[in-house]
């Protein structure tokens, strides 16, 4: 199993110089200026660079799961695979692991990262960022990869693109709708964002996220084992 985890890594090795230079940018604006003790980076600057990061991050890491499938079915992989003396739950659990991998290796980049702006700008570590990346990525790589195994990659890719556009204009229209009704100042927001820190709600919440996407991952896997067996080639 372990062949077929690195047969998956080796397949977005193409796209690893695009992908290090889209990353590298704002990683060097981040880490330079706060390695060498340089002020001419405010702390709210770092926060909004080590956000548009995390980000990235976690769209390339989603992005490039779910392009594992794109590729096997370019190939015409599963047929070969079909005939190789592995189990087909091995298969599939190959490919969960190899995005598992993925996100691992994201996350501890992004820990690097606000690392280096602790030492140099005394900018404060934040969890909350890189949980929110392992929410989202488990979430959706949960929800589509079974998606992917039932209708293919091309199918399951244009589910992919119109799921995530709906859910970024209902994002939008909700926050304008939010932005319109809310009658509370600039002031009692921060009070109200300072109460839940204080009152460690976000920490809360971050670990109920975690233990669902983490459970839903799990019941992804296991369906998408049932599915692939059924599948004939």
């Amino acid at each position: 199993m372990k062949g077929l985890v690195i047969k998956d890594l080796l397949s977005v090795r193409t796209a690893l110089p695009l992908l290090g230079v889209m990353l590298c940018v704002p990683m060097l604006i981040a880490v330079i200026p706060a390695a060498v003790g340089a002020q001419t980076v405010s702390a709210g600057v770092l926060s909004v660079l080590y956000a548009v990061l995390a980000g990235m991050f976690c769209i390339l890491n989603v992005v490039t799961s779910l392009s594992f499938a794109s590729y096997d079915e370019q190939c015409g992989w599963d047929t070969f695979g079909a005939a190789l003396p592995v189990s087909r739950a091995k298969v599939v659990l190959a490919r969960y692991g190899a995005g598992a991998l993925l996100l691992l290796g994201s996350l501890a980049v992004l820990l690097l990262v606000q690392f280096f702006c602790l030492i140099g700008a005394g900018q404060p570590m934040d969890g909350y960022i890189p949980a929110a990346i392992f929410i989202v990525c488990l979430t959706v790589e949960g929800v589509m990869h079974p998606i992917l195994y039932r209708f293919g990659a091309q199918i399951g890719g244009y589910i992919f693109a119109g799921t995530a556009m709906l859910f970024g204009l209902g994002m939008t229209a909700l926050g304008r709708y939010m932005g319109e009704m809310s009658e509370m100042s600039e002031e009692e927001i921060d009070a109200l964002i300072e109460q839940a820190l204080s009152g460690h709600y976000f920490a809360i919440a971050a670990v109920i996220g975690v233990t669902v996407s983490v459970v839903l991952y799990g019941l992804s896997m296991l369906l998408s084992i049932r599915i692939y067996q059924k599948k004939e080639f």
